[in-house]
């Protein structure tokens, strides 16, 4: 697709999008607002989570939270990790 045919079709999109309130229902208008929402938030979200290399702390919990549940079988460990449970002693 040539650049230039891109920013026409970008242009004719938004002007369609802010016209939406002169031309549709409610119905409609309040669809665009909630996609809109959407999109803002997956853009956000795609800024933090992508561009600022935000890290994920899912797989190092899980790790940690299997290696320290391994550990809690016996030891000094089982005290503050598990208070009360029966195994440890």
């Amino acid at each position: 697709m040539d650049r230039r045919l891109q920013y026409i079709l970008f242009v004719v999109w938004v002007l369609a999008l802010a016209s939406t309130p002169l031309w549709g229902s409610n119905y409609v208008v309040r669809l665009a607002v909630v996609i809109a929402m959407y999109t803002a938030l997956a853009l956000s979200w795609n800024f933090i989570g992508g561009f600022a290399g935000y890290p994920s702390f899912s797989t190092p919990r899980s790790l940690v939270l299997a290696a320290m549940s391994a550990r809690c079988r016996s030891g000094p460990a089982c005290r503050w990790w598990s208070p009360g449970a029966s195994r440890c002693s």
